[in-house]
């Protein structure tokens, strides 16, 4: 599943849309998009992913389906602009988080070591 972001700018009309691959966990174990045409297959997901197995994290890639993104522990989003950012709601309220999850702390903590190194 991947989800697509759209805005348009009151002042000038612009539209702008920005699509990235939803990421959840579901009993401890990080569920990815399956790699199709659907999902961009870039070097963030590649270096998230590398992180999981460093992290210990399990990883299984499957499609999701909008009831497993309801019932998952956490959501996040992942892509070159937003890097790794937990999602704490759906707009049709159908999940809520009270704060980002530790999988999604951890990930987030080791994309930006990775990537941003002291």
């Amino acid at each position: 599943m991947s989800i697509i972001f759209s805005t348009t700018s009151p002042q000038t009309g612009t539209r702008a849309q920005a699509s990235h691959a939803l990421g959840s966990v579901i009993s401890g174990e990080a569920v990815t998009p399956l790699r199709t045409n659907a999902i961009l297959c870039g070097i963030t997901r590649s270096v998230v992913l590398g992180l999981c197995r460093e992290l210990g994290i399990a990883v299984r890639e499957k499609a999701l389906s909008v009831e497993e993104a309801e019932q998952a522990e956490e959501l996040m989003i992942v892509g070159a602009i937003v890097e790794v950012t937990p999602v704490l709601r759906i707009l049709n309220g159908s999940f809520r988080a009270a704060g980002p999850g530790p999988v999604a702390r951890s990930l987030q903590a080791a994309f930006r070591e990775r990537v941003r190194p002291a």
